[in-house]
């Protein structure tokens, strides 16, 4: 179904405007890649890109998505592959200052390993931080 066809409530941006939680991960892949493809709405396009990320992300998540990995999928191009790679850095990015402004304290063993686990929870081995 075309965007243009979908009652107002329905459409993407206009979910997301009411509240951003509302915005399934569809919904939001669809605002960034804004166009569909002749035939095809920007809400199935935006349906193979999220399956695809479910797919191929592993117990390293996303950091090993490669922007030309998306561009496989008919109608995502450099350009639309680019801009969802870099929001999805931009998140993980966020990620990190946010769960460094809740952390109080190094008092017990769980509070350290908050600290650390979104840095550290994608990378293939241990590595030992001292500075």
């Amino acid at each position: 179904m075309l965007i243009r066809e979908m009652r107002s409530e329905d459409k993407p941006r206009e979910r997301f405007q009411i509240s951003p939680r509302l915005a399934s991960n569809t919904d939001l892949v669809a605002i960034l890649l804004r166009t569909g493809r002749q035939g095809h709405s920007v809400m199935e396009i935006a349906k193979e890109v999220v399956d695809l990320l479910e797919r191929e992300t592993g117990i390293n998540g996303y950091e090993d998505l490669n922007w030309r990995d998306l561009t496989d999928i008919k109608g995502i191009g450099p350009d639309k592959a680019v801009t969802i790679c870099a929001a999805v850095e931009l998140g993980r990015r966020l990620s990190l200052i946010c769960d460094k402004r809740k952390l109080v304290s190094f008092s017990a063993p769980d509070k350290v390993a908050a600290f650390f686990m979104e840095k550290l929870r994608h990378e293939n081995q241990g590595k030992r931080k001292i500075k």
